[in-house]
């Protein structure tokens, strides 16, 4: 990844992910034949050995799916429609996430778990499984540090940071799910089926899976688990909400870009109804009451997008660099597809379109489709 070599760095993942899932599964059954019945990590591993099978697992899961997420993001493409890709890619998904893995997040090690931080500060990841319990009173989680030497503040800082982006992903797979669209359909050979092909059905963007009034209700429980996920942070990863405001360690950096790609993804379906479906000073004949929710989150995407953009604009390289460049690159197309369709925009996004291109143009000469990204971009720029 750090060589923006990005399929060559997936199989390696799909390897180790493999590796991985062979591991666990000849552990399984290595019990299972000795009369164990205890699931995977029992109690009878010895604590380094469930730390370091933990850590493994987990980091072969988060840098696999990082990957495939990414490459899927923008169609909300289902489980079958992965592994379309990976087959199209000439790769393959290990099926590691479909492994029954007993633990939500992996353990503490014994020195953070014991420490007066850990035991005095609400938990993240014990929150409720329903963003519905989010009320205003929430008393926000605090972290102390005082008499911990500073390589255990280290440990407990990239621990939390570990959970806090495991956290966030769930919350990414759930939304994958929810907002996929339905595989395609074989086309049928029957004469009733030929308006289908006509011209203006052609025309017609693919409708979404669910319902309206469903996509509104998904869409406003995980703006809830979003901002319940962002209240439990301890205070070492609260990372500022300002775009411009920077933040004291890579870590926040990587955990806000992350938040605000999440979070941006649940407001587009909206904008892509509102720039495909309707004019935006037009009314919405079957469902006007809608009208007025689709409009409010078709803005909060458009705010997102230009401040993910303005505050992830990067010329140092990174794991998630070449990543990071097709995020900012999307996002400034989507800020162009809005204006031409005469939305309102927010404060600051010609700006961020300026600078997704002039960081097309800074790794131009490194990341091979930079130039064909910058030519889009620049091509938009132009029309709006």
């Amino acid at each position: 990844m750090y060589t923006m070599n990005q399929f060559a760095a997936w199989k390696m993942f799909n390897a180790a992910s493999v590796s991985c899932e062979g591991y666990l599964h000849r552990k399984e059954n290595s019990k299972a034949s000795d009369g164990a019945h205890s699931g995977m990590f029992s109690s009878c591993s010895n604590e380094p050995t469930r730390h370091l099978e933990q850590r493994i697992y987990w980091s072969c899961l988060k840098s696999e799916l990082y990957a495939i997420y990414h490459f899927c993001s923008l169609t909300y493409a289902n489980q079958t429609m992965r592994r379309e890709l990976c087959s199209q890619l000439d790769t393959s998904h290990s099926g590691l996430n479909e492994v029954d893995y007993p633990h939500a997040f992996p353990s503490p090690p014994r020195e953070i778990s014991t420490s007066a931080a850990f035991q005095s500060s609400t938990s993240f990841f014990e929150q409720p499984r329903s963003a519905q319990t989010l009320t205003s009173s929430q008393s926000q989680p605090t972290s102390t540090t005082t008499g911990i030497p500073e390589d255990r503040q280290e440990d407990e800082l990239t621990w939390f940071y570990y959970l806090a982006e495991i956290a966030l992903r769930k919350v990414e797979l759930s939304m994958s799910e929810i907002f996929s669209p339905p595989p395609p359909h074989p086309p049928s050979h029957s004469t009733s089926s030929s308006n289908a092909s006509t011209p203006s059905a052609l025309d017609d963007p693919p409708s979404r899976p669910i319902k309206l009034e469903d996509l509104l209700s998904s869409a406003h429980e995980f703006e809830l688990q979003l901002e319940l996920w962002y209240s439990y942070l301890p205070s070492v990863l609260k990372f500022p909400p300002d775009p411009r405001g920077p933040c004291h360690d890579e870590r926040l950096q990587y955990l806000r870009q992350r938040y605000w790609f999440i979070a941006s993804m649940v407001y587009r379906p909206f904008l892509y109804y509102l720039i495909h479906h309707h004019p935006p000073h037009s009314t919405l004949p079957q469902q006007p009451q809608h009208l007025a929710r689709i409009r409010e989150y078709a803005r909060k995407g458009l705010e997102i997008d230009a401040n993910f953009i303005l505050s992830n604009v990067i010329t140092h390289r990174h794991h998630g660099a070449w990543l990071t460049i097709r995020a900012i690159t999307t996002n400034s197309l989507v800020l162009g597809a809005a204006r031409m369709a005469g939305m309102r925009m927010p404060e600051g996004w010609r700006e961020a379109v300026t600078a997704a291109k002039n960081c097309l143009v800074y790794w131009e000469s490194e990341v091979r489709d930079a130039g064909a990204l910058k030519g889009v971009v620049e091509k938009v720029e132009r029309q709006v």
